[in-house]
Formats: structure tokens, C-alpha cells, sequence
């Protein structure tokens, strides 16, 4: 027989860290959404181009031709997805028990990803509304 006082906040633990996690196997399921869908769309606006008034979507120097509503949601894509990630792995980096300076350098990573994100997804829109 185990200590009840150590089973409960054991079982407590295990309680919040499943909780937690959700977030995270949402965005898991997300990325591979997003992945997918990339695939199958041939590439990304990030990574596409838009030539006399063409729209295509590239990946690895190979691009291939969408619509002007598929590219906007293809550069719309990137920030959202990583701003999930981000809020998604914050309930576990900001509970107690972290240092001070894990959760800085979490919310620097954060940020610059997030600014990198929205100036590449700014980049497409720019050019597709100039």
C-alpha cells in the first residue's frame, strides 16, 4: 500500500498535465493539417510568387498556379499557425515552477516567430493588394 497524500498529489499531477497537454495535441493535429493541406496545394504563398497578375504557390523552386483567394489563405496560414503553437505550449511554460529566465527566453522565441511569420505573410498580401 502506497501513502494516500502521495497518491492524490500524484493523481492530481497526472490530472493537470493532461489537461495541459490538449493544447498541444490540438496544434499537433494542426501542423499536420497544415502540412498536408500544403502538400497537396503544391507549396505556400511564403514560399510562392505572383507574376502579371498570376498567383502561384511554390515549394523547393517549384511553384504551381492558384487563385487569388487560395494564396491569400495560403499567407494567412503561417501567423495563425504559429500563434497556436505559441499559446499552445504557454500554459506549460508559465506554471509555476519554471525560472523566471526559461519563461523571457520562451516569450523572445515567441515573439521573434511570430514578427517572422507576419512579415512573410505581410510580404504575399503587400504584393497582392498593391
Amino acid at each position: 500500500m502506497g501513502n494516500p497524500r502521495l497518491d492524490k498529489y500524484m493523481q492530481e499531477r497526472k490530472e493537470k498535465l493532461e489537461i495541459t497537454m490538449v493544447p498541444i495535441y490540438a496544434w499537433l493535429i494542426v501542423t499536420a493539417v497544415f502540412i498536408i493541406v500544403s502538400l497537396a496545394m503544391g507549396g505556400t504563398a511564403v514560399n510562392g510568387k505572383i507574376e502579371n497578375g498570376h498567383f502561384y504557390l511554390g515549394e523547393h523552386g517549384v511553384y504551381k498556379e492558384v487563385s487569388k483567394t487560395t494564396y491569400i489563405t495560403s499567407a494567412l496560414w503561417l501567423p495563425i499557425w504559429v500563434l497556436l503553437g505559441a499559446g499552445s505550449f504557454a500554459p506549460i511554460v508559465f506554471k509555476k515552477g519554471y525560472y523566471l529566465l526559461f519563461k523571457l527566453i520562451y516569450v523572445a522565441i515567441a515573439i521573434f516567430y511570430i514578427w517572422t511569420a507576419l512579415e512573410a505573410s505581410h510580404r504575399c498580401l503587400a504584393e497582392v493588394f498593391k
